[in-house]
């Protein structure tokens, strides 16, 4: 008993522990928990779930969770109890078993048990099903009423993952305790054996079919899934520990909260695509508020200024102009060391913006101080507009020494204006991370979907998946298929070579016959054919980050072989 975790939808099962001396901590054990309210909460991993308001039933204190309409049973007696202190301690238990909950779903060693006296629709217990696999290789055990075709007390596998016991009764709701103990502990047994190493398998079970199925991140999150059932937004676990920044569709840097994806749009509005990125870390300090950071230079002139309107909210803008006649000068930023590591690569950028007047012949960040240096300069046809330009070098000297810096050829009086610098390690550019007095870090995200939510690659049969996005320079790849029980092991599908500099629309092909992957790209590449141990094992898509990548759309088409 010791072994399941409840998920509802009432206290049934967590009496029928107590039943038989288990006391388990579980967030849900003692919760009455509407389905659609549990896949709420799951695809927004409990947050909110010490939102609580408090009141009196019968002489118990009950707590309600705001966000999902939990009810739950504290056991303490409303005549003994002081409300405000019941409150503290509840909002603090609930942070705890939701951490302790989350451990529980993300390590999948714990069987989930879901039961309801009325009964649940299939596709409802797919899609619960498919949010837990979001997390791990959960399994779920889904009880329901005995019937000729299936004995009280008697499990039988259903699906990847899934369960189903069989309980000759359900206590009534009003009435939980009154479970018929006998039978929950014979499907408790069964389960757990057949949860055994050597059952818990996420194959998928050649009677399913694969059904083709198109993802479109330029058409937003909230777009209705292939299957119909949910949206981008439910069917993929997006994670990312921090805030992040992203172009919306006006044009605008916003931020966006932990666990939130961006979908990011060009200059024009147009949507570009999910954007997926490593941890970076920003090494220039103050750059967001750089005015007393620039090192005067001879033949530039370097000011804050509002004349143009700012990337970013409350981000200085500065004014570079050059003095002298006939210039190729430069204007430093910061001259660094700190951090920095001899041999190493990093990548220095920044937003320019060139008013229409400017008739000089480059603009251009430049990375002073480094050696093997690429610099990708502002496109000159682009005027009274922010665009990013970037350079990448490998420090030289020792001690090791960086100046990012931008570079002008231009005439006597020709302004240009720059904004977010960063440098960061790595051979490509980022979103911009804002910096205080020191560096500032954003972390790592991804993006992971459960064949439960999409369907499933039968790669023992013909089919295609085709993937679409944006690539800046090289990336290690786009995405991954594994059997979703261990993320580092799959198929990973990656580009066959760089795309060009300012990022170029790319498509990879990946095509399945008889256990076998084939995979080309619109870069003119071809992998090598992979054999696969088990064709039907691959029911977990990740979305892999990389700078300069864009996820566009995934495409799977079973029974059929792209030209």
């Amino acid at each position: 008993m010791l072994n399941f975790e409840s998920l509802g939808d009432n206290c049934e099962f967590g009496l029928v522990q107590r039943h038989f001396s288990v006391e388990p901590q579980g967030l849900l054990r003692f919760a009455s928990v509407r389905l659609d309210r549990l896949m709420d909460a799951i695809d927004s991993r409990f947050t909110g779930i010490d939102d609580i308001a408090l009141e009196d039933r019968s002489g118990e204190v009950v707590a309600t969770v705001r966000p999902y309409q939990f009810v739950f049973h504290t056991w303490m007696r409303t005549a003994q109890t002081d409300l405000s202190h019941a409150e503290a301690t509840l909002r603090t238990r609930n942070r705890y078993l939701r951490e302790h909950l989350i451990a529980e779903l993300e390590a999948g060693e714990r069987i989930l048990v879901r039961k309801s006296n009325a009964p649940a629709a299939e596709t409802d217990i797919d899609r619960l099903l498919a949010a837990l696999h979001r997390y791990g290789p959960n399994t779920l055990l889904w009880v329901r009423l005995a019937d000729a075709a299936h004995p009280s007390g008697s499990v039988e596998a259903s699906g990847p993952g899934l369960l189903c016991g069989y309980v000759d009764r359900f206590a009534p709701y009003v009435r939980a305790g009154n479970a018929s103990f006998e039978a929950w502990a014979a499907v408790c047994r069964q389960a757990w054996q057949r949860n055994g190493a050597a059952t818990r398998m996420y194959a998928v079970p050649r009677t399913r079919a694969a059904e083709p199925w198109v993802v479109d991140f330029t058409r937003g999150l909230d777009a209705p899934w292939p299957t119909g059932l949910t949206s981008m937004r439910r069917a993929f676990q997006f994670t990312r520990a921090g805030p992040a920044l992203y172009r919306d569709r006006a044009g605008h840097m916003v931020t966006v909260e932990p666990d939130t994806p961006r979908l990011s749009s060009g200059l024009d509005g147009t949507p570009r695509g999910l954007v997926l990125e490593p941890e970076a870390t920003n090494l220039l300090p103050l750059a967001d508020s750089f005015v007393a950071s620039f090192a005067p230079v001879d033949g530039m002139a370097a000011a804050p200024s509002d004349d143009v309107p700012p990337l970013r909210h409350r981000a200085a803008v500065m004014r570079h102009m050059i003095t002298r006649p006939n210039a190729a000068t430069r204007v430093y930023h910061q001259l660094l060391s700190a951090g920095l590591e001899v041999g190493a690569t990093y990548c220095c950028s920044c937003w320019v913006w060139i008013p229409a007047a400017y008739s000089g012949s480059r603009v251009s960040a430049m990375l002073h101080g480094s050696t093997t240096r690429t610099d990708v300069p502002a496109d000159l046809a682009r005027r009274d507009c922010w665009q990013r330009s970037w350079s990448v070098g490998v420090v030289a000297s020792d001690p090791p020494v960086l100046a990012p810096s931008m570079h002008l050829t231009g005439t006597q009086g020709d302004v240009v204006y720059s904004t977010c610098w960063q440098l960061e390690a790595g051979g490509g550019a980022t979103s911009y991370i804002p910096t205080a007095d020191a560096p500032a870090s954003r972390a790592a995200e991804a993006a992971r979907c459960s064949g439960s939510a999409f369907g499933w690659f039968d790669a023992s049969a013909p089919g295609t998946l085709e993937w679409e996005g944006w690539i800046a320079g090289r990336v290690p790849g786009v995405l991954r298929l594994s059997d979703g029980c261990d993320p580092q092991t799959g198929i990973v599908l990656a580009p066959s070579g760089a795309a060009t500099a300012a990022g170029e629309a790319v498509r990879i092909v990946a095509t399945f016959n008889d256990g076998t992957l084939r995979c080309r790209d619109s870069l003119g590449g071809a992998a090598a054919p992979v054999a696969l141990a088990d064709p039907l094992a691959l029911c977990c898509l990740e979305l892999l980050p990389a700078p300069g990548l864009l996820h566009q759309r995934l495409r799977y088409s079973p029974g059929t072989q792209a030209a």
